[in-house]
């Protein structure tokens, strides 16, 4: 669980939290809706302070999808604006631990939009022979491919990202990112581009040695912090 009743794939932001259910005993496959956590699959994570139209009558502020689908059915939403985290913290990186100790995650792929994306059927667009550029361009704030130091360091889109831990596996679209529970942060990016009134943070992931059942208090690999 989140620490706030969402259990399963949860997300905690400023507008809301949502999980993929109510806290509780689960497995990392219900966690995503049924998967295998051991494929890649394609995460996005969208707000809009407004809320987001086509999800709960519009009243909801906070959704997450898996591969396309919103899954996230359980949370609350804030009426303003609040702030997460302490005000000196500038940036956002892949792999929070949160406590866990074993099992690794790979990531490739990410975006990050400066609309409340929920049209997620370009997802399969990208690949290392013919990239092409995620449309609306000009709503791109950053495209990272994560396949090498140097793809992180030059960012497709956006602005550079920081390497400082991580090995390299294959992945969806070439190379991805793979980072086991030790190396927190091992990619970070400026904290400051993303919109804190809309928008879409979408990647692909996979996890390798995690167990079936969820550790309670302890399930995530926090996947984004």
């Amino acid at each position: 669980n989140n620490g706030v009743a969402d259990g399963g794939l949860c997300a905690n932001t400023h507008l809301g939290h949502v999980g993929t259910g109510p806290y509780g005993s689960w497995t990392y496959s219900q966690a995503i809706g049924g998967g295998d956590v051991t494929e890649w699959h394609h995460y996005a994570l969208v707000w809009n302070a407004k809320g987001l139209p086509g999800i709960g009558n519009g009243t909801r502020k906070v959704a997450i999808f898996v591969d396309g689908v919103q899954i996230a059915s359980h949370g609350a939403y804030y009426d303003e604006v609040r702030l997460i985290g302490e005000p000196d913290v500038h940036v956002f990186g892949l792999l929070n631990h949160h406590g866990i100790t074993g099992g690794r995650v790979a990531f490739d792929n990410l975006k990050v939009w400066n609309y409340a994306k929920t049209d997620f059927s370009d997802r399969f667009d990208e690949d290392a022979g013919d990239p092409g550029t995620p449309t609306p361009a000009n709503e791109l704030l950053l495209w990272n491919r994560l396949g090498s130091e140097d793809q992180i360091a030059n960012s497709e889109v956006g602005p550079n990202g920081t390497y400082t831990a991580g090995t390299f596996v294959p992945g969806p679209f070439g190379d991805a990112l793979e980072l086991n529970m030790q190396q927190q942060f091992g990619c970070a990016f400026p904290g400051t581009l993303l919109n804190s009134k809309k928008g879409c943070l979408e990647f692909w992931a996979k996890l390798s040695d995690f167990p079936v059942q969820m550790p309670f208090s302890k399930c995530m690999p926090g996947l984004i912090g």
